[in-house]
């Protein structure tokens, strides 16, 4: 494919999320008519995408992701992972001894990771459908959104993250990797509208790291963890997650809004990826009733 086939396909591809994340937005809430809209729009982006840069639904952060679960869930813990998309998280999950769940939108998504996972025996433990619909008799040690909350109608986000919170076993905890928003956007708008504007596709709604930590906490999460440094930028580095390094971006995120040197932030995507990486990179999570 030469380079104005890819750019003409993926202005095609910006024209069609636009268009259903609008519909999306502007359709009753917790209605067949949205769930019909969301499966329809993600099927139509996956054969979109399939025909100019297959394998886009996948984030290339299972390394990242496996090191964070193994800092913080026991080997033989359970993890859900919401939004598994093509089930490489879940592949790796299993080979390291973990119990595994996912769920994902996508009827094509999930087809594509069960055929993945069929040949460990494990493709039963994905299903097709909606988190907001979700019922799982029993607990898990670790839920895991993958660039998943961005996606997430934000006047469902609430009911989610506390069905989420009743999931959990105590001392359980939520993973949640996501684009920080002072850098985006970041769906397929990115290509057409400018550093810092609010994004037009599926990503309804991008967050900073102290929005996500005042969430899980409005929600039930009594401990936040961070991360100093963004763990896949330095990957010879053994970070572990804190409530320090929680505080510090918090604490950093309102320099940057207060004063003058979020004008920084609007200068050049690189560079602002950068200063989101080095103090205050998306990746939040919530730990339900730890103890000390």
């Amino acid at each position: 494919m030469n380079k104005k086939d890819f750019q003409e396909w993926q202005k095609y591809h910006y024209q069609i999320e636009k268009e259903y994340a609008n519909r999306i937005l502007l359709s009753p809430p917790n209605s067949e008519i949205r769930l019909k809209l969301m499966k329809e729009g993600y099927d139509k982006i996956k054969e979109i995408t399939d025909q100019y840069s297959p394998g886009l639904s996948e984030t290339g952060h299972t390394e990242i992701l496996m090191s964070i679960i193994q800092k913080i869930v026991i080997k033989g813990g359970t993890v859900f992972d919401i939004g598994c998309a093509g089930g490489s998280l879940i592949k790796a999950l299993f080979k390291k001894g973990y119990g595994i769940r996912g769920i994902d939108i996508s009827l094509d998504y999930v087809k594509k990771a069960k055929e993945e996972l069929e040949l460990l025996g494990i493709d039963h433990y994905i299903e097709c459908g909606d988190i907001k619909d979700y019922e799982y008799n029993g607990s898990v040690d670790c839920i895991v959104m993958d660039n998943v909350i961005e996606h997430l109608i934000p006047d469902t986000v609430i009911s989610i993250l506390k069905k989420c919170w009743r999931m959990l076993s105590n001392n359980g905890s939520i993973v949640i990797l996501t684009p920080h928003k002072y850098a985006g956007p970041h769906d397929i708008s990115y290509k057409f509208i400018p550093l810092g504007r609010k994004a037009e596709g599926f990503h309804f709604q991008e967050y900073s790291f102290t929005e996500l930590a005042r969430i899980l906490k409005k929600v039930g999460f009594t401990e936040i963890l961070g991360y100093s440094l963004y763990p896949g930028y330095y990957k010879k580095i053994n970070l572990k997650p804190s409530v320090w390094a929680a505080r510090k971006a918090e604490v950093f995120e309102k320099i940057m809004e207060r004063t003058f040197l979020g004008n920084i932030l609007k200068v050049d995507r690189r560079l602002t990826s950068s200063i989101v990486s080095i103090f205050f990179p998306g990746i939040c999570i919530g730990v339900k009733n730890r103890e000390e």
